[in-house]
């Protein structure tokens, strides 16, 4: 399965344990819904369950900068 990039570059996604099955988010600590993960669905737009929090993309750090 192809995971959306938004997910991985997101400041609400949780560290991931060993026990974990799914992808986790501060919008969904059961798991991030298929639609997201698959890109079926652009998280930046509201989503069922999610509680108001969106994709926020995380500010990387660069030594260029």
């Amino acid at each position: 399965m192809k995971v959306e990039w938004s997910c991985l570059e997101c400041v609400h996604r949780l560290p991931r344990k060993r026990s974990d099955k799914a992808l986790r988010c501060s919008a969904f600590k059961g798991g991030i819904p298929f639609k997201i993960i698959a890109g079926e669905h652009d998280h930046t737009e509201p989503y069922e369950g999610d509680g108001g929090i969106r994709f926020e993309l995380v500010a990387h750090w660069t030594m260029w900068t």
